[in-house]
Parts: structure tokens; C-alpha cells; sequence
């Protein structure tokens, strides 16, 4: 009997004080039903932001809760109470500022009869669930911009490397619509994700589009749909539920190559997040769109068969990659600066012995099998091989190459893919 007395008293203020130190950040509150008695910890005081006479009164505790998640932690509350508790995390509002919260509920009863306690742990996770939702969407977006590599890693094609580009923002930043717009030769190749917008623009003219002023001026540009120079796209975009345009500009060694420009839903500027994604791509992009554009380049002059010498003096010094010019008998007649550079080799000791020289010696069967394929076929795509260093270490590349009947030689272009092969 004296025990169950002792139940149905709650402390006073200052009279267990242990209990705060026992808890400390989490805070404890302990209700009976039958007498209407509240006690909690100072940490529900500082939660609710109210002082404790006011916990103790009349006290909404609903009225606190987000709207949003108002009625079902009230259903999941009565639910509680026949089930014997109830854990869940919902959302407190004070005027615009949200706390999130993971409260635990556990209903006791005395032994012998008597009240019913409520019994409740409650603790604010809202900085842990907001470093949990940053460090999913960094995995996010890491994992979509290896998806994005790995899609292009083997292709010259602008096409496919604008639109992988496309979808990846797309996917990441939850955009309407996506657009990669490149300027090659005078004119625009487009890439959209939205292909009645893609075939509206198709018809107007290039001094007209949003992304054309991002490759004049090299600056980022940001516009309301409503002020799109074209009308008929402007309407076609508006009757999408686009709201704002965000182009920025992808450049190249200090030139603007293309522009990467974003539809909203919402009349807003992208967040600093959002922006650092975009720089990321951007970046990416523009490494392999200077590559497909040189690309490009290589294989219209060869098919001219006009200045190819001074054209590849350009492309040898200019590009990120490894590219060679070998002989059927398999030796590098010129190769770019990077080869020497990585490879740790002068030009000189590269020229002066066949390739397969340099292979590791596990590939070196591949390699000669690899220029024969070349020879027979005209071109080979996607060989992978290994490279000694002169310091002792490993280079993977993986080339594509053709075969110029006329000239007797072989141009190839490698890129290094060392990195990803040790992740």
C-alpha cells in the first residue's frame, strides 16, 4: 500500500534533480491519467520552449505539433494507450522554425490497482536527421556522377554525352527539364531532355536562345520563363509549369564551349548545393565535350586528308588525353606530351622502341592482337591495357583507334582510368 502511494507522487521542482542529470539532452516526462499530474525535465521545458508552470497548465500539446503531423501522431497516441505504447519522430513548429523530434511512449500501471502513468522520453533530432539527409544526398550524388562516367567513358558521341549530362541533373536536382547546348562551328547542337521543347526550338533563330547570351558573355544567367525572347517556346514552357531558367556556362581552358541551362518549377535560384552539383558536372562535362569536339575534329580531318599535320599539333598539345600515331610495325611515330609526362619516358626512349615495350607483360599479347584487330578492321573501340611507368607503377588506359589505309598508320586516343579501377 505504501508503495503504491509513493507512485502517485510526483516531485516537486528540486526534489529529484538526479533525474535531469540523468537524462540530460533527452528529455523525460511522466503523466498520470487518473489525477491529471504532469512532471518533466528540463530539457521538455527548453523543447516546447515554455516555461514550466506552463507545461504544468493548460498547455496545447498539439497545438505544437507541425500541422502536417498533427492528426496522425494524435491517432498514433490513442493507439498507444491500447497497445501500451508507441515510438515515432514527427515535426514541432514555432512560428517558422521546425524541430524535429523522436519521442518513445510506454503506459504503466500500478501493481495493485490505482492510476495509470504515461510515460515519455523525448529527444530533438533534427541536426542528426539533417547531417543523415546531407550524407544521403552527397551518396546520391556521387553515385549518380560515377553512373554519368561510367556511361561516357567510352564515347566521343557530343549526343550521348550531353544527354547522359542531361538526365544525371535531372535525376539529382529533380529539375523539369535539362539542356545542353554546345556551340560548334557556328552553329548549336541541343541536347533537352523535353522533346516538344526541343522540337520548338529546332525552329527559331540561335541569337534567340537563353544559353546563346551564356556563351557570349561567358556569365551565369538567370530569367523568369516569362521573359524568354521566343514566344512560342515561352508559352509551351509556361503551359509545363516552368517558372525559371538557369543557364551557366561550361568552359575549357578559359573558352565557353556550351552551356548547361536548367528549368524550374519554381521561381527560385538554385541553393549553394545545387550550384556545387552543377560546377561538378560542368566540370566533367566540359573535359569530355572538349575531347569529342576535338574528336570530331580529328576524324574530319582525316577523312579530308587535308592539314592533318598542323591540324594535329593542335589536338596533340591541347588535349587531356593520350594520343599517338603508330606504324603497323608497332611503334609510336608521335605521341602528345601527356604520354612522356605520365609515362615518366622522354619522347626519344617512347619513339625508339615498339610499344609493347611499355605494355605490362601480362598485356603484351593483348596489345599485339589489339593492332592487328586495327589494321583488319579499321577501327577498334574500348581496349583496355596496362602501362609501365619508368618509376615503377601502372597506367590503365583505355583506347579507341583507326586505322588510315592511305598514310599506313594508326591514330589512337587513350584516356587514363587508373583511378577508377582502384574504386
Amino acid at each position: 500500500m505504501e508503495r503504491n502511494n509513493r507512485m502517485n507522487e510526483f516531485p516537486r521542482r528540486g526534489e529529484r534533480p538526479e533525474l535531469d542529470d540523468l537524462f540530460g539532452a533527452i528529455g523525460c516526462w511522466i503523466y498520470n491519467r487518473e489525477t491529471g499530474q504532469y512532471w518533466c525535465s528540463e530539457e521538455i521545458t527548453r523543447l516546447y520552449e515554455r516555461k514550466t508552470e506552463k507545461i504544468r497548465g493548460d498547455l496545447d500539446y498539439y497545438g505544437l505539433i507541425h500541422p502536417e503531423d498533427r492528426e496522425w501522431v494524435r491517432t498514433d497516441t490513442e493507439q498507444g494507450l491500447k497497445t501500451g505504447g508507441c515510438d515515432r519522430t514527427y515535426r514541432l513548429l514555432f512560428d517558422e522554425k521546425v524541430k524535429l523530434v523522436k519521442e518513445r511512449i510506454r503506459v504503466y500501471g500500478n501493481r495493485g490497482g490505482g492510476s495509470q502513468f504515461l510515460v515519455g522520453l523525448l529527444h530533438e533530432v533534427t541536426d542528426i536527421c539533417r547531417e543523415q539527409s546531407i550524407a544521403r544526398q552527397e551518396q546520391d550524388e556521387f553515385s549518380a556522377i560515377n553512373e554519368y562516367l561510367a556511361g561516357t567513358v567510352n564515347t566521343t558521341d557530343i549526343q550521348t554525352i550531353a544527354d547522359r549530362a542531361c538526365r544525371t541533373v535531372q535525376h539529382v536536382l529533380k529539375a523539369s527539364m535539362i539542356g545542353v547546348f554546345v556551340w560548334e562551328q557556328g552553329r548549336f547542337l541541343r541536347v533537352l531532355t523535353n522533346p516538344k521543347v526541343r522540337a520548338a526550338m529546332e525552329q527559331q533563330n540561335d541569337r534567340q536562345y537563353f544559353a546563346y547570351r551564356v556563351l557570349e558573355t561567358g556569365q551565369r544567367m538567370e530569367e523568369p520563363v516569362e521573359k524568354y525572347p521566343d514566344k512560342k517556346v515561352r508559352e509551351l514552357m509556361q503551359s509545363l509549369g516552368l517558372k525559371r531558367i538557369v543557364s551557366i556556362p561550361v568552359s575549357s581552358h578559359g573558352n565557353i564551349i556550351a552551356a548547361l541551362s536548367l528549368a524550374l518549377p519554381e521561381d527560385r535560384s538554385l541553393n549553394e548545393r545545387e550550384s556545387a552539383f552543377c560546377r561538378t558536372i560542368c566540370g566533367h562535362l566540359s573535359a569530355q565535350l572538349k575531347n569529342a569536339l576535338l574528336y570530331r575534329q580529328l576524324e574530319k580531318e582525316l577523312t579530308d586528308r587535308k592539314r592533318l599535320e598542323s591540324d594535329l599539333d593542335i589536338i596533340f598539345t591541347e588535349s587531356i588525353d593520350f594520343i599517338s600515331v603508330i606504324n603497323v610495325e608497332g611503334y609510336f611515330r608521335r605521341i602528345n606530351p601527356l604520354f612522356a609526362e605520365k609515362l615518366g619516358f622522354t619522347e626519344q626512349e617512347l619513339l625508339s622502341h615498339p610499344v609493347y615495350d611499355f605494355l605490362h607483360p601480362d598485356d603484351r599479347s593483348d596489345g599485339i592482337r589489339a593492332l592487328e584487330e586495327v589494321i583488319r578492321k579499321g577501327t577498334i573501340r574500348g581496349c583496355r591495357l596496362r602501362y609501365r611507368c619508368k618509376t615503377g607503377g601502372t597506367l590503365y588506359l583505355e583506347m579507341n583507334a583507326r586505322y588510315v589505309p592511305f598514310s599506313r598508320k594508326i591514330i589512337a586516343i587513350a584516356r587514363d582510368i587508373t583511378q577508377q579501377r582502384r574504386i
